[in-house]
């Protein structure tokens, strides 16, 4: 019997540990985010669900484990308003737990609930308003809406249906998409190609922003003269000034006014009936000046017997015997005959 025994085999090999994953030390390095990058929360429930994708988006838009720490503490520099109020008045305890983006998400649809039925029912109603905005627009805006009110219980096929539902009658014969098994790509995709189309054939073009930017911005220069006037206050001196003192006046140029009669006297004098356009077509009847290459046009009748001419051409076409001045002025009579009245106490 061999009782010899084996040897041992040079060289083993010994499986090595896996490195250790410690976590960089602390100070090392640090990331900024910016509070722009982030937007601002005013402390409205309706806006919370936006403010919060758009902060959960930027999170994870960077691996960095440095980047979840910035994100957190610019968090506190986007509150406004009523999020602020609330902000500065938690406790300490509740400050300590709001480490994370996650924990932050938590504690402000807790703090700033939504009206969850109002919530359900905007998205429902919730339509393309197509001379105002692009389907694209109505689309992402609508596919929002549900997700926020209705989070996973609204599948993509069934937001498909919602945001079919929401096109106009017309839009929805072009697209021509199933009422059932439509993804929410096919649809985007058929808006994308069929609306320049439906907007061409039903006579629709888009309102574009710039064009209400430039009418605001209009009507807002029309109104500032009248609302300097209504605001600024007369710049007078103290009434016992008024009373003590005589303030000197500088002497005032004086400017001859424009005599209206006299413009209306040099045309009567250099009247010609050659330059009279009658009135056709549409058109008031005309006159060519002849001190300049304008012509002016009948904006009213005559002052002097209500005829469709110009003032200045009454005399002229009184003594031409075109005017009839006896009957334009008891024309409007009522006439009857003497013998109908009773006049033997007249």
């Amino acid at each position: 019997m061999d009782t010899s025994t084996a040897a041992p085999p040079k060289n083993p090999v010994v499986a090595s540990p896996p490195p250790a994953t410690n976590p960089p030390p602390a100070g090392n390095r640090s990331l900024v985010c910016k509070k722009d990058v982030l937007g601002e929360f005013d402390g409205d429930p309706g806006k919370l669900e936006v403010f919060l994708g758009r902060v959960i988006t930027i999170t994870s838009s960077n691996p960095d484990p440095y980047w979840e720490p910035a994100v957190v503490c610019c968090l506190p520099q986007c509150l406004v308003g009523d999020a602020q109020t609330w902000h500065v008045g938690l406790s300490a305890a509740e400050s300590r737990k709001m480490t994370t983006v996650a924990e932050w998400c938590r504690i402000m649809r807790r703090r700033f609930p939504v009206n969850k039925h109002e919530q359900r029912q905007q998205a429902h109603i919730r339509t393309w308003d197509a001379p105002n905005e692009t389907s694209m627009t109505y689309y992402f805006k609508k596919v929002q809406l549900f997700r926020h009110a209705y989070g996973d219980l609204f599948t993509d096929d069934a937001i498909a249906q919602q945001v079919i539902s929401g096109l106009p009658a017309s839009m929805r014969t072009v697209l021509r998409l199933p009422q059932e098994g439509a993804s929410l790509e096919e649809v985007q995709d058929a808006l994308c190609d069929w609306e320049p189309s439906w907007r061409e054939d039903k006579g629709i073009p888009l309102v574009t922003k710039s064009t209400g930017q430039k009418e605001k911005e209009s009507a807002t220069t029309e109104s500032e003269p009248s609302a300097k006037v209504l605001t600024v206050p007369p710049n007078r001196p103290p009434r016992s000034d008024l009373r003590s003192a005589t303030v000197p006046t500088k002497p005032v140029a004086f400017v001859p006014p424009v005599s209206t009669s006299a413009s209306v006297a040099s045309l009567a004098a250099s009247y010609d009936p050659t330059r009279v356009i009658p009135a056709n077509g549409g058109q008031p009847r005309m006159y060519r000046r002849p001190d300049s290459s304008k012509v002016m046009k009948l904006a009213r009748n005559c002052i002097k017997c209500s005829g469709q001419h110009f003032d200045f051409e009454h005399d002229h076409l009184l003594r031409a015997g075109q005017l009839n001045i006896i009957d334009s002025l008891t024309e409007d009579y009522p006439e009857v005959e003497e013998s109908e009245l009773d006049l033997q106490h007249f």
